[in-house]
């Protein structure tokens, strides 16, 4: 049997290490469970409170509602059809006044929205 020399066993180890992270990475992006790399419509996985921030800075809106339980129920097509605009609906349940100023203020760095 060939022996294997310390170098070699070493970059087999180190290759076996960036495929396995490439693969993790890869995996990450086509999940995309915080939506951080693209926004998918209505598909949240988890809680919408960990999925706020992503879409913030990925959909395509120019009109941002948030807001905690009191907002859950808004029928955002009406929001489309009568004010023609496209708007990010960001309502969790339970989100407290800190959480709320977070989001605007995030909102306010990434500057889509003109209407809050």
């Amino acid at each position: 049997m060939k022996k294997i020399t310390k170098k070699k066993w070493f970059l087999i180890v180190i290759s076996i290490v960036l495929v396995f992270w490439g693969f993790c990475n890869l995996l990450t992006y086509i999940v995309d469970p915080f939506f951080q790399y693209r926004a998918k419509d209505n598909q949240y996985m988890i809680n919408a409170m960990y999925c706020a921030p992503g879409l913030i800075k990925t959909y395509e809106y120019d009109t941002i509602i948030i807001g905690s339980s009191m907002t859950q129920n808004f029928d955002m097509e009406l929001f489309r059809s009568k004010l023609k605009c496209s708007p990010l609906h960001i309502g969790v349940g339970g989100m407290s006044d800190e959480d709320i100023a977070e989001y605007v203020l995030l909102a306010n760095k990434v500057g889509k929205a003109d209407t809050y």
